[in-house]
């Protein structure tokens, strides 16, 4: 839950102090390419971090250890243990709803 609350933040802060920084000085104008390369990373960095936060809700996050055998235990026990409770389950829900509206938003796009 942590990562995705950071991805958030990271998103919401890109979104509202991006546009302001590249729109600062006017160097957007002297160098249209460099400017128009600008925003499409800046846009792309924050539809990733979007996505990355839901997927983080989706799939639980979990150590990882030597043995593949006792990796592959404990993702299916905390994939249950993610979605034993009903707020996991809306949590995963929300993750995975707001993983498929980027992806669907940039599809149609």
């Amino acid at each position: 839950m942590i990562v995705a609350a950071s991805l958030l933040g990271y998103a919401l802060l890109l979104a509202i102090a991006g546009p302001r920084l590249l729109t600062l000085r006017g160097w957007v104008e002297r160098a249209p390419r460099l400017g128009i390369i600008a925003w499409q990373s800046l846009t792309a960095t924050v539809l990733a971090a979007v996505a990355l936060a839901g997927l983080a809700l989706v799939m639980p996050t979990i150590r990882v250890s030597a043995d593949l055998a006792n990796l592959l235990q404990a993702c299916v026990m905390a994939l249950r243990a993610q979605y034993a409770t009903p707020g996991g389950a809306a949590a995963g829900a929300t993750g995975a709803v707001l993983a498929l509206a980027v992806v669907a938003a940039l599809a149609t796009a």
